[in-house]
Protein backbone atom coordinates (compact mmCIF):
# COMPACT_ATOMS: atom_id res chain seq x y z
CA UNK A 1 0.00 0.00 0.00
CA UNK A 2 1.58 3.14 -1.11
CA UNK A 3 1.58 6.60 0.97
CA UNK A 4 -1.68 8.10 -0.62
CA UNK A 5 -3.71 4.80 -0.05
CA UNK A 6 -2.59 4.91 3.32
CA UNK A 7 -3.70 8.64 4.01
CA UNK A 8 -6.97 8.01 2.04
CA UNK A 9 -7.80 4.74 4.42
CA UNK A 10 -6.78 6.81 7.67
CA UNK A 11 -9.10 9.86 6.87
CA UNK A 12 -11.90 7.29 6.06
CA UNK A 13 -11.19 5.92 9.51
CA UNK A 14 -11.16 8.79 11.38
CA UNK A 15 -13.92 10.46 9.77
CA UNK A 16 -16.08 7.13 10.46
CA UNK A 17 -14.84 7.19 14.22
CA UNK A 18 -16.11 10.91 14.47
CA UNK A 19 -19.34 10.70 12.63
CA UNK A 20 -21.07 7.44 14.10
CA UNK A 21 -20.97 8.57 17.47
CA UNK A 22 -22.52 11.80 16.19
CA UNK A 23 -25.12 9.93 14.55
CA UNK A 24 -25.64 8.15 17.53
CA UNK A 25 -26.68 11.03 19.38
CA UNK A 26 -29.04 12.45 16.68
CA UNK A 27 -32.49 11.43 18.46
CA UNK A 28 -34.80 8.86 16.28
CA UNK A 29 -37.52 10.37 14.09
CA UNK A 30 -40.98 9.36 16.00
CA UNK A 31 -42.13 5.72 15.04
CA UNK A 32 -44.27 5.87 12.17
CA UNK A 33 -47.95 5.57 13.17
CA UNK A 34 -49.92 3.23 11.06
CA UNK A 35 -52.89 4.61 8.91
CA UNK A 36 -56.20 3.72 9.89
CA UNK A 37 -57.24 0.41 8.22
CA UNK A 38 -53.53 -0.91 8.38
CA UNK A 39 -54.02 -4.56 9.84
CA UNK A 40 -51.46 -6.20 12.20
CA UNK A 41 -50.61 -9.48 13.44
CA UNK A 42 -50.00 -8.69 17.00
CA UNK A 43 -49.82 -5.65 18.80
CA UNK A 44 -47.15 -3.58 19.67
CA UNK A 45 -45.25 -4.12 23.06
CA UNK A 46 -46.48 -1.52 25.19
CA UNK A 47 -50.30 -1.42 24.24
CA UNK A 48 -52.88 -0.71 26.85
CA UNK A 49 -56.71 -1.61 26.85
CA UNK A 50 -59.12 0.92 26.47
CA UNK A 51 -62.64 -0.13 26.71
CA UNK A 52 -65.25 2.33 25.09
CA UNK A 53 -69.24 1.54 25.17
CA UNK A 54 -68.14 -2.03 25.88
CA UNK A 55 -65.87 -2.58 22.87
CA UNK A 56 -62.22 -3.45 23.45
CA UNK A 57 -59.63 -1.14 21.82
CA UNK A 58 -56.15 -1.24 22.37
CA UNK A 59 -53.98 1.57 22.41
CA UNK A 60 -50.43 2.25 21.47
CA UNK A 61 -48.40 5.95 20.73
CA UNK A 62 -51.52 7.34 19.55
CA UNK A 63 -53.19 4.71 17.18
CA UNK A 64 -56.06 2.42 18.35
CA UNK A 65 -56.60 -1.02 17.18
CA UNK A 66 -59.70 -3.41 17.75
CA UNK A 67 -59.48 -7.39 17.24
CA UNK A 68 -60.05 -8.58 13.47
CA UNK A 69 -60.31 -11.55 12.12
CA UNK A 70 -56.41 -12.59 11.77
CA UNK A 71 -55.03 -9.96 14.08
CA UNK A 72 -56.09 -6.70 14.69
CA UNK A 73 -56.65 -3.44 12.56
CA UNK A 74 -56.06 0.03 13.34
CA UNK A 75 -58.93 2.15 13.53
CA UNK A 76 -60.10 5.81 14.26
CA UNK A 77 -59.53 7.22 17.52
CA UNK A 78 -63.22 6.23 19.64
CA UNK A 79 -64.70 9.29 21.32
CA UNK A 80 -64.85 8.71 24.85
CA UNK A 81 -61.44 7.00 24.84
CA UNK A 82 -59.47 7.90 27.86
CA UNK A 83 -55.82 7.01 27.80
CA UNK A 84 -53.03 7.99 30.28
CA UNK A 85 -50.70 9.61 28.27
CA UNK A 86 -50.70 11.19 24.50
CA UNK A 87 -48.09 11.05 21.93
CA UNK A 88 -45.33 13.66 22.80
CA UNK A 89 -45.59 14.78 19.34
CA UNK A 90 -49.40 16.35 20.13
CA UNK A 91 -49.98 19.88 20.42
CA UNK A 92 -51.99 22.47 22.42
CA UNK A 93 -54.82 24.69 20.86
CA UNK A 94 -57.33 27.02 22.97
CA UNK A 95 -60.95 26.79 21.63
CA UNK A 96 -63.70 29.30 23.42
CA UNK A 97 -61.22 29.05 26.27
CA UNK A 98 -61.38 24.89 26.35
CA UNK A 99 -57.60 23.58 26.12
CA UNK A 100 -57.50 20.40 23.99
CA UNK A 101 -54.58 18.58 22.63
CA UNK A 102 -53.93 17.42 19.33
CA UNK A 103 -52.18 14.67 17.80
CA UNK A 104 -52.40 13.95 14.22
CA UNK A 105 -56.09 15.54 14.06
CA UNK A 106 -57.33 13.63 17.31
CA UNK A 107 -58.39 16.16 19.74
CA UNK A 108 -57.97 14.78 23.77
CA UNK A 109 -59.35 16.23 26.51
CA UNK A 110 -57.16 16.40 30.12
CA UNK A 111 -59.94 15.14 32.59
CA UNK A 112 -58.70 13.29 36.30
CA UNK A 113 -59.55 9.62 36.77
CA UNK A 114 -59.06 8.61 40.32
CA UNK A 115 -57.50 12.30 40.95
CA UNK A 116 -54.53 11.15 38.76
CA UNK A 117 -54.57 13.45 35.07
CA UNK A 118 -55.33 11.00 32.08
CA UNK A 119 -57.02 12.15 28.46
CA UNK A 120 -60.10 11.67 26.97
CA UNK A 121 -61.11 11.52 22.77
CA UNK A 122 -62.73 14.61 22.04
CA UNK A 123 -65.13 15.09 18.91
CA UNK A 124 -63.60 18.21 17.21
CA UNK A 125 -64.14 21.37 18.80
CA UNK A 126 -66.62 23.63 16.45
CA UNK A 127 -68.69 27.02 17.64
CA UNK A 128 -72.23 26.82 16.42
CA UNK A 129 -72.57 28.59 13.77
CA UNK A 130 -75.39 31.19 14.50
CA UNK A 131 -77.87 32.67 11.76
CA UNK A 132 -80.89 34.38 11.57
CA UNK A 133 -83.75 31.75 10.45
CA UNK A 134 -84.87 32.18 6.73
CA UNK A 135 -88.10 33.54 6.28
CA UNK A 136 -91.27 31.16 5.89
CA UNK A 137 -93.20 30.79 3.32
CA UNK A 138 -97.43 29.83 4.14
CA UNK A 139 -97.11 26.62 2.02
CA UNK A 140 -100.04 26.29 -0.98
CA UNK A 141 -103.01 24.47 0.46
CA UNK A 142 -102.12 20.38 0.40
CA UNK A 143 -98.75 21.17 -0.76
CA UNK A 144 -95.50 20.15 1.06
CA UNK A 145 -92.96 23.52 1.97
CA UNK A 146 -89.48 21.68 1.60
CA UNK A 147 -86.12 23.81 1.46
CA UNK A 148 -82.32 22.99 1.05
CA UNK A 149 -80.94 22.66 4.16
CA UNK A 150 -77.08 22.31 5.69
CA UNK A 151 -76.31 20.37 8.40
CA UNK A 152 -73.18 19.71 10.51
CA UNK A 153 -72.02 16.64 10.05
CA UNK A 154 -68.75 14.90 11.74
CA UNK A 155 -66.50 12.42 9.56
CA UNK A 156 -63.61 11.12 11.27
CA UNK A 157 -63.56 13.72 14.15
CA UNK A 158 -63.59 16.93 11.39
CA UNK A 159 -66.79 18.73 10.82
CA UNK A 160 -68.14 18.48 7.55
CA UNK A 161 -71.36 20.57 5.90
CA UNK A 162 -73.87 18.40 4.32
CA UNK A 163 -76.65 19.49 1.56
CA UNK A 164 -80.09 17.93 2.20
CA UNK A 165 -83.84 18.98 2.10
CA UNK A 166 -85.84 19.44 4.88
CA UNK A 167 -89.30 19.55 4.57
CA UNK A 168 -92.18 21.44 6.87
CA UNK A 169 -94.50 18.98 8.90
CA UNK A 170 -98.49 19.97 9.39
CA UNK A 171 -97.40 20.26 13.06
CA UNK A 172 -95.11 22.71 12.45
CA UNK A 173 -91.92 20.88 12.82
CA UNK A 174 -88.78 19.85 9.77
CA UNK A 175 -88.22 16.48 8.77
CA UNK A 176 -85.06 15.61 6.85
CA UNK A 177 -86.12 13.95 3.37
CA UNK A 178 -83.37 10.74 3.31
CA UNK A 179 -80.37 11.07 0.45
CA UNK A 180 -80.81 10.19 -3.44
Amino acid sequence: MNRRDARKWFLTAVLAALLIPAAASIPARAEARPRHGTAVVVLPPGHRPVVVRQVTYYYHNGAYYRRAPRGYVVVPAPYGAVVPVIPPSHRTVIVRGATYYVDDEVYYRRVLVSGQPQYEVAQYPVQPEVRPPAPVQPPVQGAPYCREALIPIFVAGKEERAVTTACREPDGTWRLQPGR
